[in-house]
This record gives C-alpha cells, structure tokens and sequence, in this order.
C-alpha cells in the first residue's frame, strides 16, 4: 500500500472519530514508557481474567505501517517504540495468545458512560488477503466495574477481523489487510462503580495450512475516557457476536 493511499486511508478513518479531549484513563496505553519488549509498565499480563490460549509472549513489532503519521492528540502507531503483536515468520504458526489488564479509577459522575478505542492491524503477502476471512487474530475484551472489592457487573465483546459482509464482495483484494481498524467500544458502569478493569486477549489463530501465507498483526494505543454521544459507530456488548 502507497503512502498516498495510507494517508487518505487513515484520514477518512480519523475523519469520523470523535476524539474526547479528556485525558486517557489508562496508564500506559500506548505502550511507550515501557524500557523492554514486554514490559508493560501499568499493565498486567497475563490478564487477571480466565481468558483461554494466553500462553504467548507479546512481541514488539516495530514500524508496523512503514511510516510515521502525524494525526494530533491520537496518533495510531506513531513513532511509537513498542507495538505488540505476532509475526508468524518469527513466532511459528500456532494457537495462542497473549493477554493484559488495568484497572484505573472512575472519577466521573454516576451514568457517565466511557469509550474504549485502540489501534489493531494485520497484513499478510500480497494476494493472500482473502485467508484473513478464515485465519488470523481475534481480539476479546472483557470489561468488569469495581465498588471495592465487589464486583457490581461485567461486559464482553469478541472482536473479528473486518471483512465485507457482502455476498458480492468475494475478490482477494477487499479483506483490509495492511489497514489499522480502530474498534470503539461503549462501556455502561452501573451507579456505585468507583474502578473499571479492562482485560484484552489478543488470539491468535494460524496453524500451518498449505496455501496460507505469513502474517503479522499487532495492538497499540489503547484509550478510555468519557464517551461522546455524537461519536459514531459505537459498539454495545450486546452488538458483539457470541
């Protein structure tokens, strides 16, 4: 993909998100105070949630567009030192992930409602694209809201890859390889709920097939903050599928 084609690409992405102004509620979100490849300053891993294949150890992919973008206060894959992911030319084919949580306090007045956003990209060989219908990553977020130490509720969304839906769009050139999707998730904290624990599976699905080609994806930037009714395309737990 040109340079061209990813700027134009990312500002019709950027074009419809409503940036908050408030500040990230997440320490760390974009992973850059970490010093090491796998660090994690502020994050736990593997998550303090009973996700499945979480064995996998998290690996810096760098340069993960080829070049830097500046898009202001949220920037996706910016310059940043540390992107997490898979490269299954270096990590093998295989059933696995890697797993993280936070937890940050809820300073916000009762029913105030959050948006979780984050930065998520695959590619794969040029032609190959049509086996991210069928092979690749997956993200899980599971969301629980805190009074001490009672938990007063919890939500989950399972995210696949963006393919179309169409039945005419079969070609090998519409599965958005090479693309960063940026999910934006509604979160609901019921009233009392004084912390939010976010907790993210990062799965990976690619045991050996002939014909499949290497792929790499990765995670970065993630940001929770108060939502903005006006934002767009906001996905509910319930919109998620099971």
């Amino acid at each position: 993909m040109s340079p061209v084609k990813r700027v134009l690409f990312f500002v019709s992405v950027l074009s419809v998100i409503c940036i908050p102004a408030s500040a990230n509620l997440l320490v760390n979100g974009g992973f850059d105070l970490d010093d090491r490849e796998g660090e994690l300053k502020g994050w736990s891993s593997p998550a303090l949630w009973p996700f499945g294949r979480e064995t996998f150890k998290p690996r810096r992919i760098p340069n993960m567009l080829g070049e830097n973008f500046d898009h202001g206060g949220y920037r996706p894959f910016y310059g940043g030192r540390w992107t997490y992911g898979y490269t299954s030319g270096l990590d093998g084919w295989r059933r696995d992930g890697f797993s993280i949580s936070q937890f940050c306090d809820y300073p916000f007045p009762p029913g105030t409602p959050l948006v979780l956003m984050f930065w998520w990209i695959q590619d794969v060989a040029q032609g190959k694209a049509a086996q991210l219908r069928i092979v690749g990553t997956q993200i899980q977020v599971a969301v629980e809201y805190l009074r001490g130490r009672e938990r007063l509720g919890a939500e989950g969304w399972r995210l696949d890859w963006p393919v179309p839906k169409c039945i005419a769009n079969v070609c090998r050139y519409d599965q958005n390889a090479g693309h960063a999707y940026c999910p934006r998730l509604l979160l609901n904290p019921p009233p009392g709920t004084e912390k939010v624990g976010l907790h993210v599976n990062f799965v990976v699905n690619m045991p050996y097939r002939d014909g499949f080609a290497h792929i790499t994806s990765a995670i970065d930037d993630f940001w929770l903050g108060p939502a903005d009714p006006a934002s767009p395309r906001l996905r509910r737990a319930s919109e998620s599928p099971r």
